[in-house]
């Protein structure tokens, strides 16, 4: 079919008539379409009268034939198309209809209890306990779908019988009644497609899916419901020749089920196939299975096909052989293919039109004696050129005078009817320009056409300028609050830059005086104040409060500002927290977390806005906390003093202060003996000489740990290695050290010392009052953090016991790791020795390839 209308369309136009039709106006447009319309076709066939008047030649008359011919060809094989699909559609219609009745039959056979229907006229249920008084499952359920079987039996009254058959049980329903003669009721079963056939039919459904270059791949789209159709075979019950449309399967219960419709090679004749297709002398039809084998042939073909019949039935053959001339066709129609092919028989040309029927995978023909068909159309050819030649006389005249009416009507209508037309395109131009203040003039008249795009048009101009109006406006308001925001994000841009600056400059120091200088010198400079001065509260001075710092222009007043407690004395709301002002001073208390601070006190020449003072509140509290940790900064400075001082009181009380007591006892002793025993005499006196020299090696030690030059020297991992190999000299105990992730790591000087003192008085300690055989240190940094383990085996003790009076090694090293902002901990059990873990943050060590 796409063939045939590629052939017969029209040629696409040039581009150019499509350019000059553009061009033109509407008016020429009316009035060519008007002449297309009415005088061109009038025209053609002029023409045509006029050659056939003028004696047609007998070569022309033979090319009008042969396109007669041709037409009459393309309009048998548009026949058998068209009579092919409504083949193909009743077919697929019995499919789809087959295979919902399996659906039904499969939902209603899964149900454990099926619900029966009173009996349908027309449907017979035939087998084991068919006519039992109490009907089972398997009648019930077949009884409730009689009404789908007797409902197909009535749509397509070519199928010969519906039936459903249930094999596990013998049961079987058939439509229509009569399909199974009463005194034949014990051979039902012979109603039904052998299996043979059935399994034939599926093996070539499988092998024709599976051909790659098979036509009925592109043209068949299976249904979801399986339905298979069989080769035609011998069904006397059912009438002759007989080919079956089924499907069958299996509930999930287990229970097997076939459904599947009869349909006789002499149904489908006298449905299908009767008279001869189209107008031709001679035609006839016929049906060709997907193996080759002739279903059926309409009125005149049984002999022209080389048929043969018995008695009653039905004319089968084979057109595969390649000896029989209908071989060529038949190959091509088992393809799946469409067309027309002409052969010979018994030296007659035969013009043979097929097309598929994709539903059964059969093809469908018409045989057409080439003879026949050009006898009709040279006998069609002369009634035409008889009729041409007497209509040719009259028609010249009536073309011209209709050509001039049109020509005429055209040009009154246009101008009357396109006039309002060109008022409307100019009023549009205008307001596409926009111009919106020119109305669009409204024609008086009814409500036509015209009348409604004139008042529309209007109506659409009107509200654009309402719009234009409204937009303009908004643009003004927007204009002014863009100008308002901006003037407002740049007051509070330079704001933060204040504050941003003024804060930055306080962070930069941690003394007291640095910050409170650096603030004031900030404000006085930004706000250009004629005085700032930051007030600190301290109980130490008899005011209460002390000036810490203060900023004045460059050559103003050097004179001493007035103390804050009679400013004070002088303002309403004093003591307050909130800005108190008086005159030209402006005090704003600094608090952080509650506390009170101070105080910032202002001298100003103008008045200092809201916004002014709000800034103001944000910059002291920041100055608040600057002073608080500058303060709590010098408190730690002075706290890590007296604990460096404690920890040298011990250290002196320990070695030093034991050591010469030591030595006093031993030569007490030595003046005692002497003269009396030279021997214990020198005994003491050895004893009072190696006490000497050991609080020697402690002075030297204390020496050494006030200034750890080692750290400098070998880092702290070479400081650590240093102390452990000076105990195992002096103490010969067993010492190890294991070092892991430490290259390249680089720690603040103070928290590298604090981890040394920690590392020293935890081996002071284990010395002291564990006596160890072994001790080891790792140090290993994971995750950020510096971890130092120190472990030894000595007597340990309680850490939950009372400690021994003096004794501030613990408290002193938990104290260095705190300020170091780490953890410590310490574990130890009496007679299994100590533990201490610190862990403090560090960076990253980085990697250096070594």
């Amino acid at each position: 079919m796409a063939k045939y209308r590629a052939e017969h369309s029209p040629p696409p136009r040039p581009r150019r008539l499509g350019a000059i039709w553009q061009n033109l106006s509407i008016r020429r447009r009316i009035l060519v379409s008007m002449l297309a319309v009415s005088v061109i076709p009038l025209g053609l066939f002029s023409l045509v009268g006029f050659t056939a008047i003028s004696g047609l030649s007998s070569g022309a008359l033979r090319t009008a034939n042969n396109a007669l011919v041709a037409t009459q060809g393309a309009h048998l094989e548009d026949l058998v198309r068209s009579k092919a699909a409504i083949v193909n559609d009743e077919l697929a219609s019995i499919e789809n209809q087959i295979g919902l009745l399996g659906q039904a039959a499969s939902n209603v056979l899964a149900q454990p209890n099926p619900q029966g229907t009173a009996p349908v006229s027309g449907v017979t249920i035939l087998g084991p306990g068919a006519t039992a008084a109490t009907p089972g499952t398997g009648v019930l359920a077949l009884r409730s779908l009689e009404s789908e079987m007797s409902t197909i039996s009535q749509l397509h009254p070519e199928i010969a019988e519906v039936w459903l058959q249930l094999p596990q049980s013998g049961l079987l329903a058939v439509a229509p009644s009569s399909a199974v003669p009463s005194g034949q009721s014990s051979r039902f079963e012979q109603l039904l497609p052998p299996q043979s056939e059935y399994q034939l039919g599926v093996a070539e459904e499988q092998a024709a899916d599976q051909l790659q270059s098979s036509q009925w791949r592109a043209l068949v789209a299976r249904s979801p419901q399986g339905a298979i159709w069989t080769p035609v075979y011998s069904n006397p019950m059912a009438g002759g020749e007989t080919v079956t449309v089924a499907t069958q399967g299996t509930t999930p219960g287990g229970v097997q089920f076939r459904v599947g419709a009869n349909i006789t090679v002499r149904d489908l004749v006298s449905t299908f196939l009767v008279g001869p297709p189209g107008s031709a002398q001679g035609s006839y039809a016929f049906l060709v299975s997907g193996e080759g084998t002739v279903i059926s042939v309409g009125r005149g073909g049984t002999a022209a096909l080389g048929l043969k019949t018995k008695g009653k039935q039905a004319p089968v053959a084979s057109l595969t052989a390649k000896a029989n001339p209908w071989f060529p066709v038949a190959s091509q129609m088992r393809l799946g293919l469409q067309g027309l092919q002409q052969i010979s028989l018994d030296g007659s040309p035969i013009d043979v039109f097929y097309s598929p029927l994709p539903a059964s995978r059969w093809s469908l023909g018409v045989a057409l004696p080439v003879a026949g068909l050009d006898s009709s159309v040279v006998g069609f050819s002369k009634q035409i050129s008889q009729g041409l030649a007497g209509v040719g006389a009259l028609l010249l005249p009536i073309l011209l005078l209709l050509a001039i009416m049109v020509v005429a009507l055209t040009n009154i209508l246009s101008r009357r009817l396109l006039g309002p037309l060109s008022h409307l395109t100019a009023a549009s131009d205008r307001i596409a320009a926009g111009d919106l203040a020119t109305a669009v003039a409204v024609s008086p008249g009814g409500p036509d056409e015209i009348g409604t795009l004139e008042r529309t048009l209007e109506g659409m101009r009107q509200r654009l300028a309402q719009q234009r109006q409204q937009i303009d406006g908004a643009q003004q308001e927007l204009e002014q609050k863009v100008e308002e925001r901006t003037a407002e994000l740049t007051q509070r841009n330079q704001e933060l830059a204040t504050l941003n600056s003024v804060t930055g400059e306080m962070g930069r120091s941690l003394v007291v005086s640095d910050v409170a200088n650096t603030a004031a010198a900030q404000l006085q400079a930004v706000w250009d104040l004629p005085e700032v001065a930051v007030y600190l509260a301290d109980g130490l001075e008899a005011s209460g409060m002390r000036m810490v710092g203060r900023a004045i222009p460059a050559g103003g007043d050097q004179e001493e500002v007035p103390d804050l407690p009679p400013a004070l004395a002088q303002m309403p709301g004093q003591g307050g927290l909130l800005p108190l002002q008086g005159g030209d001073v402006l005090l704003i208390p600094l608090t952080t977390a509650g506390a009170h601070v101070g105080y910032l006190s202002l001298r100003h020449r103008d008045q200092l806005g809201g916004r002014q003072l709000e800034l103001l509140e944000v910059v002291a509290g920041q100055l608040a906390l600057a002073l608080r940790n500058a303060q709590l900064f010098a408190d730690t400075q002075e706290l890590a003093t007296i604990n460096e001082r404690n920890r040298i009181a011990r250290e002196i009380h320990d070695t030093l202060a034991q050591g010469l007591a030591g030595i006093i006892v031993q030569l007490q002793a030595a003046d005692a003996w002497l003269g009396r025993d030279q021997g214990r005499t020198r005994e003491a006196v050895d004893h009072a000489t190696e006490l000497a020299r050991f609080s020697l090696q402690e002075a030297r030690r204390s020496v050494w740990d006030l200034r750890p030059e080692g750290l400098q020297r070998a880092g702290l991992a070479g400081a650590v290695r240093d102390e452990l190999n000076r105990i195992r000299d002096r103490d010969g105990i067993k010492t190890s050290l294991r070092l892991k992730a430490m290259r390249g790591l680089v720690l603040p000087a103070q928290v590298e010392v604090a981890v040394f003192r920690i590392v020293q008085e935890a081996l002071a300690n284990a010395m002291r009052h564990g006596r160890p055989a072994a001790v080891a240190i790792e140090m290993t940094v994971i995750a950020g953090e510096l971890r130092v383990t120190v472990t030894d085996d000595g007597s340990g003790f309680t850490p939950s016991g009372p400690l021994r009076a003096g004794s501030f090694g613990i408290t002193s090293m938990r104290e260095r790791a705190l300020n170091c902002g780490g953890s410590f901990e310490l574990s130890s059990v009496p007679g299994g020795g100590t533990r201490v873990v610190l862990q403090v943050p560090c960076a990253e060590p980085s990697r250096v390839r070594s």
